[in-house]
């Protein structure tokens, strides 16, 4: 979901019912009270034709709107690409844009889910994602010009397959043109092992941010009992706010870090850098967060008691 400037609500998904064929990719707008905006695709809804699932979405100055997300699920190994569309302000595919309005990635001939996608100060555009596949341990990042073409002085012709980290769930782009992704890693915790908040940043090129942590990233054990993060927002200042679940493995709360531009934990946040929230006792976990422009932090996600339910929490900066 994004929202415009003028106060308009814009979310992205997929429409198709299950067993009718591939799903495609669909838009709503809302106006600020909530009722749909008419003047935007067919009263207020659009269901592109392009077929896939939308899971990121973003606005361009001029108004456009980029989305992200997978092609069609697909028999064999490689299930799915990574799909990136763009829309003019009314809702119809912007033409302009790559082929038609849609650009299409298949990275290493595997199963690719775009699941982030941010718009860089240049104009370029940043998709990130990982598989469903929980044993696969690589992350995509893949960078377009503003014309939806590879942008080849990114990673390896525009692709980056980051080997070993599960950074997929979380993208942001700061001013200077670096990247930071976050997400987990495997950290060994006799007599098994635990996974840990995992940040990396990445310079304009898509090569490892030395001046960030070791080497470019950054492991933080919150609970000692799992630990993922999901989200990711950076405040004006250049601090790095991460969102995430931590003690997956019992009652899991919402967790959420914030770093200094270097990667060190900032011990003027919370409790030495780190903050968790716990509703009901049972699961939580946030799954997005925000910062306001006074600085406070806004993070949101499922909390749980005895039914499924959705928790909102503000944190003072």
């Amino acid at each position: 979901m994004v929202v415009q400037p003028d106060g308009k609500i814009v979310a992205a998904g997929y429409s198709g019912p299950p067993g009718a064929g591939p799903a495609s990719i669909a838009l709503v707008r809302y106006m600020p009270d909530g009722s749909l905006d008419a003047g935007f695709g067919s009263q207020g809804k659009v269901v592109s034709g392009v077929a896939g699932e939308a899971y990121a979405i973003t606005i361009q100055p001029d108004g456009k709107l980029l989305v992200a997300g997978r092609s069609p699920r697909n028999a064999g190994a490689d299930t799915s690409d990574f799909v990136v569309a763009r829309f003019a302000g009314n809702g119809a595919l912007d033409s302009t844009f790559a082929t038609e309005g849609v650009r299409i990635t298949d990275i290493g001939g595997a199963t690719n889910t775009a699941r982030n996608i941010v718009r860089q100060p240049n104009g370029a555009i940043v998709v990130s994602g990982q598989a469903l596949d929980s044993n696969v341990d690589h992350t995509d990042v893949v960078r377009y010009d503003a014309n939806g073409n590879l942008d080849t002085t990114f990673g390896t012709g525009g692709m980056l397959a980051l080997s070993g980290s599960l950074v997929g769930h979380g993208l942001a782009a700061s001013p200077d043109g670096k990247l930071v992704l976050v997400g987990s890693t495997s950290v060994p915790i006799a007599p098994t092992s635990s996974s840990q908040f995992l940040v990396r940043r990445l310079n304009p090129d898509g090569s490892p941010d030395n001046t960030f942590g070791a080497s470019g990233s950054v492991v933080t054990d919150i609970s000692g009992r799992g630990d993922t993060a999901l989200a990711v927002a950076l405040q004006q200042d250049g601090k790095i706010v991460v969102a995430g679940i931590s003690s997956a493995q019992t009652n899991p709360d919402f967790a959420v870090t914030r770093y200094l531009v270097s990667g060190a934990l900032d011990t003027s946040f919370a409790n030495a850098g780190k903050q968790t929230v716990d509703f009901f006792g049972f699961s939580d976990g946030a799954e997005s967060v925000v910062v306001q422009a006074d600085g406070k932090i806004v993070v949101g996600g499922f909390a749980k008691d005895s039914f499924d339910g959705y928790g909102v929490a503000r944190i003072n900066p």
